[in-house]
């Protein structure tokens, strides 16, 4: 029990503990796992080892910067000791074989768990996903080129897909939603041949984003309802929950804000017992766009007062979904002062900025409007943003109304659109037009229409539109 192989297996089961609590998702945030870990580290590569857990358990308190820096030391210190020259001491001090990526049994002093090059990978790689969220994507890309020379290239292993993964999230961060496709689909690829579930959640998830965003949103609801399977498989309560809010979001774009509620809910529950302030964010996104279908102002205020408690900033689609909410209630200020908290860069912060357009135009600010669109429009359509980019110009048709052919088949194409809200939309805008034009028994045929649609999503806000529109002929 004294021996240095008990002392490293003592250190590996730590560590071990520390992991699996990270990874299935623990009632609280295991600092006390973490800590023993820390404590039974006796070589510099137990003691990195136990670095990369401690900044898991930063980020998990919400400390993205503090994690940041951790993961870059690491990344630093151990990537040094995987070659040779001058930092080939490296390698002593580290605690033995530095080994290719992946290797796990021991090296000739009988090291437990991965070396130093698998070790600086997975810190680089971990870096560059957090670099993304604070928006720095050229560090984060040279993050990933570094962490990818470390291992020789490209490779057919588990850490692999963990690279493809965080490379998917760089190319969507730039716009570059093809690049981002393939990279995906190879990740899912090789996720899945190698059975490695994980990964496979991973990759489906991204995959599933991509499809709605690309417009192909069945597509989208089987690939993340198999990267919520894939989760629950794995026991990770944490990363299901956050597949469960995703698939609400994109259900309640679709109209079915029942299950969506459900959905909603059920990952609430999970990201509250476990403190994942991001999927909690999520849920209470999925929460309020079903308050703003069903126009239910109680459960709405509910959701934006947690949310405020929560002290942080909106989480993909929640300031979209805020602004959307307040622009339906006729509350431009707090429309404006929920697109201001908007993610900088992405779909959601593109779609949260045509939402804005709309509260514009309400205002009858034609001049802002029109610079708001013109810069969302411009990224929607180079990015790919198929469904942003209808919604961008139905918007562009009220500030600079198209011919009657032109608008026909817009309206068609809209009409068609998965996204409720959208063609709900474009049926009250050409019932208005067909008004405006004098055709008084087409615009009453079209909010016919509108009444009968909205009525059977459940759409509160245009349900009453309808019946207001209708209650004038």
């Amino acid at each position: 029990r004294t021996s240095d192989a008990y002392a490293r297996l003592r250190f590996a089961l730590a560590a071990c503990r520390a992991s699996v609590a990270s990874a299935i998702g623990s009632e609280r945030p295991r600092d006390d796992l973490v800590a023993m870990a820390a404590a039974r580290a006796s070589t510099e590569l137990e003691r990195a080892q136990a670095s990369l857990l401690g900044a898991e358990l930063a980020l998990r308190h919400g400390d993205a910067r503090n994690a940041l820096v951790t993961w870059l030391t690491v990344a630093s210190r151990t990537a040094g000791a995987g070659g040779t020259g001058p930092h080939a001491a490296s390698a002593a001090e580290l605690g033995g074989a530095t080994g290719p990526v992946g290797g796990r049994s021991g090296g000739a002093n009988g090291r437990i768990g991965p070396g130093a090059t698998e070790i600086a990978v997975r810190a680089g790689v971990r870096a560059a996903a957090v670099r993304i969220e604070l928006g720095e994507f050229e560090a984060a890309t040279i993050g990933l080129d570094r962490a990818e020379e470390l291992r020789g290239g490209w490779k057919g292993d588990i850490e692999q897909t963990a690279l493809d993964a965080v490379r998917t999230d760089v190319a969507i961060a730039r716009g570059d939603l093809r690049e981002a496709l393939v990279l995906c689909q190879r990740g899912l690829r090789l996720a899945a041949g190698l059975g490695y579930m994980p990964g496979v959640a991973d990759h489906s998830q991204r995959l599933g984003l991509l499809c709605a965003w690309l417009g192909d949103v069945p597509q989208a609801e089987a690939a993340v309802e198999r990267a919520r399977r894939a989760r629950l498989e794995a026991g990770e309560r944490g990363g299901a929950a956050e597949a469960a809010a995703w698939l609400g979001w994109l259900l309640v774009g679709r109209g079915d804000a029942a299950t969506a509620q459900l959905l909603g809910q059920e990952a609430l529950v999970v990201a509250r017992r476990l403190n994942l302030r991001d999927v909690r964010s999520l849920a209470l996104a999925v929460l309020l766009a079903v308050a703003t279908t069903r126009g239910d102002v109680a459960s709405a205020a509910a959701v934006l007062d947690e949310h405020d408690s929560l002290g942080a900033e909106p989480r993909g689609p929640f300031a979209a979904a805020a602004t959307r909410w307040w622009r339906t209630q006729e509350e431009p200020s707090r429309a404006l002062h929920a697109a201001e908290r908007a993610p900088a860069h992405g779909y959601y912060a593109i779609e949260t900025r045509l939402e804005l357009t709309r509260v514009r135009l309400g205002r009858d600010d034609r001049k802002t409007a029109l610079a708001t669109l013109d810069d969302a429009q411009s990224i929607a359509a180079c990015s790919g943003f198929r469904e942003l980019d209808l919604y961008a110009r139905v918007q562009r048709s009220l500030l600079d109304p198209p011919a009657g052919p032109v608008w026909a088949a817009l309206f068609e194409e809209a009409s068609r659109a998965s996204w409720v809200e959208l063609f709900l939309w474009v049926l009250a805008l050409d019932g208005h037009r067909r008004s405006d034009r004098g055709d008084i028994a087409g615009a009453r045929q079209r909010f016919l229409e509108l009444s009968a649609r909205a009525t059977e999503h459940g759409h509160q806000p245009f349900r009453l539109a309808a019946a207001e529109a209708l209650g004038g002929f």
